[in-house]
């Protein structure tokens, strides 16, 4: 928390919406939060691949910032098509979002799973560590975590 003029604490999350608190942060003006242009590169991998597949894995990186008024444009580029574990047909992407100045704001990567003529219906991943309930699910996931 920071104090506000009043002297009163509050979020540092004001400079996503409060100018004096980015400009105090270093900021010329307000800026988005990250988590929002990786919403819109889901979506941008969602509306290309279409109903029937599935967006497997998706990372991305909040690299600049994103101030209140630039613009946005998300691109995609399929790097690699490929027989995924399982024998899953699957895409990876090269994703980005990038601002009116050319920078590249948040970089990333996204794997699509998708039907085939040959292979038919995705086939979609299997649950973390053979689980058959939320609970075992979340318990592989924890362990899984804990060995890295």
């Amino acid at each position: 928390y920071l104090r506000d003029d009043l002297n009163i604490p509050d979020v540092q999350q004001r400079v996503h919406w409060d100018t004096e608190w980015a400009r105090r942060a270093g900021n010329p003006t307000t800026y988005d939060y990250g988590r929002m242009r990786e919403t819109w590169l889901t979506h941008l991998c969602t509306d290309w691949m279409g109903d029937d597949a599935w967006l497997w894995k998706l990372e991305c990186e909040y690299r600049s910032f994103n101030y209140v008024g630039d613009a946005q444009w998300l691109t995609g580029t399929v790097v690699r098509k490929y027989l995924a574990e399982g024998d899953r047909p699957a895409v990876d992407l090269e994703i980005e979002a990038r601002n009116q100045r050319g920078v590249v704001t948040s970089p990333g990567t996204a794997t699509i799973l998708l039907p085939s003529r040959e292979r038919g219906a995705v086939h979609l991943p299997d649950p973390p560590g053979g689980a058959t309930d939320l609970e075992s699910a979340l318990t592989a996931i924890s362990e899984a975590f804990s060995r890295r």
